[in-house]
């Protein structure tokens, strides 16, 4: 079952319909039907964000091949001194953020939009595949 395929299911699971979870989250339902069609990976960041959250899912479980809720343990807790999984790439985005609200091209507090968010996460694979390795 594709990422996409429990999604659904997962939404199914606690909504009577999935027009009925997107307006519960104040989504529209045109774009989640888009996630479904087009791939988790290529929908936005803010919205997929918005969507794991409400359903109580581990946004990093994407990574993998199944989604997972929040409580779902992985594997034991990191350290204090051991980064989380993929909490390189939050630190990253809201390193981006901050320096995008220091150079006046986003409010506080403002949603950048999937394309920004499309060219960030690329961003952000160019910044991984560079200095991986190098710590």
């Amino acid at each position: 079952m594709t990422l996409e395929e429990q999604l659904k299911k997962e939404i199914l699971s606690k909504y009577k319909s999935v027009r009925a979870f997107t307006t519960s989250i104040d989504v529209p339902y045109s774009t989640l039907d888009s996630v479904f069609k087009r791939g988790i990976s290529n929908a936005g960041v803010s919205t997929m964000i918005k969507v794991f959250n409400a359903l109580n899912l581990d946004i990093e479980s994407i990574r993998g091949d199944t989604l997972l809720t929040k409580d779902t343990p992985t594997k034991k807790a990191p350290s204090t001194a051991e980064a989380a999984p993929g909490e390189d790439v939050l630190k990253i985005f809201d390193y981006l953020n901050n320096a995008l609200i220091s150079a006046g091209l986003i409010r506080e507090g403002e949603d950048i939009t999937d394309q920004q968010a499309q060219v960030l996460l690329g961003i952000c694979a160019i910044l991984r595949s560079t200095f991986e390795g190098e710590h």
